[in-house]
């Protein structure tokens, strides 16, 4: 096999700056996505009233610790639905990414409810989409933990209900094809009986496996499908 050689020269200045402005983009980016999660952690007090963990939380509790979490569309809806950078938050009220649950490397969608109560916005639809096609061409089991308002109706409009639509045929693709070898995503029943807490669990060729207590309270009065 031919060896590539590369011409960087990691001494020039030109590099030196390069790296300098890639570095301050990823600091930006950083900073912005801190500020999805300062955002949701003001709703703080309303979950520790119900004795809920807050989204990042329920999240950490269900990954293997120390394992890698690669979070994926983390800019989506910035300068959106609020154009003004000062104050536009990103995430589209979605914790998206790949990670590891019991040695396996899943898809997990976490709607943050401690943003608009998890209400979808605009790009909501559009991250959905991009999860799911990304959890079947990758045959990844797809967790979600589910904790929405539904649809953000102070801004809604009709345009995304055809791809609603999509993404609610692709869920259905995810759990009843082969494709992810027969992995599917589970929902469940928190002890006050609410579906959207989102207890989680991962169904395995039929043999279903609890990861640690990922929504509000035990998950076992769990309804899984």
């Amino acid at each position: 096999m031919k060896a590539f050689q590369s011409r960087i020269s990691t001494s020039s200045d030109s590099f030196a700056q390069n790296r300098a402005d890639m570095l301050a983009q990823v600091g930006r980016m950083r900073r912005l996505e801190a500020r999805a999660a300062a955002k949701s952690e003001e709703r703080r007090p309303v979950f520790d009233k119900r004795g809920q963990l807050s989204p990042r939380e329920r999240l950490a509790a269900l990954l293997d610790p120390g394992m890698p979490f690669v979070e994926l569309y983390n800019m989506a809806s910035y300068l959106v639905d609020d154009p003004d950078p000062e104050t536009s938050i990103p995430g589209a009220s979605i914790v998206l990414g790949i990670g590891y649950v019991s040695g396996v490397r899943v898809l997990v969608f976490v709607d943050d409810a401690g943003i608009n109560a998890g209400a979808m916005m605009g790009k909501s639809v559009d991250k959905a989409l991009g999860a799911i096609e990304i959890a079947l061409k990758q045959k990844l089991p797809f967790l979600h933990l589910v904790e929405s308002a539904g649809a953000d109706l102070m801004r809604y409009t009709v345009e995304p209900l055809g791809p609603w639509r999509r993404s609610f045929c692709g869920a259905c693709a995810i759990v009843g094809c082969g494709q992810s070898g027969d992995h599917r995503a589970a929902w469940g029943l928190n002890r006050g009986g609410r579906l959207s807490a989102g207890a989680v669990g991962l169904c395995d060729r039929g043999q279903r496996q609890r990861h640690g207590d990922a929504g509000r309270g035990r998950a076992g009065a769990g309804r899984h499908g």
